[in-house]
């Protein structure tokens, strides 16, 4: 008898190319690869610009005024660490980008003391009219006084006690009449902490702690910005 065509089982299917096995976060980032492969390529600078170096506009203040405070080395508190290279930054803004003549801003940077301060905002408020802008920067200690609870701000020779706070101390307050004596506009800047601490941590006085102000605040001709609470 004829047995008939004998049976064969099918060959598995052979694959030339192995098969890849993405899982879920693989085929996620999928899209984004192919977006990067995409972009054309970037020249990456062979030399960052220097930020240091003032943007110098060419536009003229004439009308304005200022008083740019840095103090960092104090004879009885913690220093100020970068208080005089933020000043120094603080006046190449005003001279170069805002345009105040060099002439009518005053650098206080070394041996500062109240009555210096209160000198040279009361100068430079008397010399700025209606249109023009007082500018006073200061960057170093802050705190609150420990009488009145007013905010002051602290020259070089403050002695680290309470008395020496209220009697070294420059009031927030004072500055801003001082400084719209003339009837110009005023733009006090403190980088300056009010809470009674400093830069680096730790206290100004012994187990003392200050008021947060608020960051910035305005009023009338006056505005203020805090740079740090």
């Amino acid at each position: 008898p004829n047995p008939g065509p004998v049976q064969r089982s099918p060959l598995p299917a052979v694959n030339s190319r192995p098969r890849l096995s993405y899982t879920p976060a693989m085929r996620a980032s999928l899209p984004l690869v192919v977006l990067l492969l995409l972009l054309p390529a970037v020249a990456v600078p062979a030399e960052l610009p220097n930020i240091d170096s003032p943007l110098k506009t060419g536009q003229s203040a004439k009308d304005d005024a200022a008083v740019v405070i840095g103090v960092e080395n104090y004879v009885y508190l913690p220093r100020a660490t970068y208080a005089v290279r933020d000043a120094e930054a603080m006046y190449q803004f005003l001279v170069y980008t805002r345009g105040v003549p060099a002439a009518r801003v005053t650098k206080l940077v070394g041996g500062t003391s109240r009555g210096k301060i209160l000198d040279a905002v009361a100068t430079a408020g008397r010399d700025v009219g209606p249109g023009g802008t007082v500018w006073v920067y200061f960057a170093g200690h802050g705190s609150a006084s420990p009488t009145t609870r007013e905010r002051i701000l602290l020259p070089e020779n403050t002695l680290a006690e309470p008395e020496g706070f209220d009697e070294a101390g420059v009031p927030v307050a004072e500055l801003q009449r001082l400084a719209g004596n003339g009837g110009g506009e005023v733009m006090l800047v403190t980088d300056a902490c009010f809470t009674g601490a400093g830069r680096q941590g730790g206290t100004l006085l012994a187990g003392g702690r200050s008021f947060v102000p608020g960051s910035a605040t305005a009023q009338g001709r006056v505005a203020q910005w805090d740079a740090a609470q």
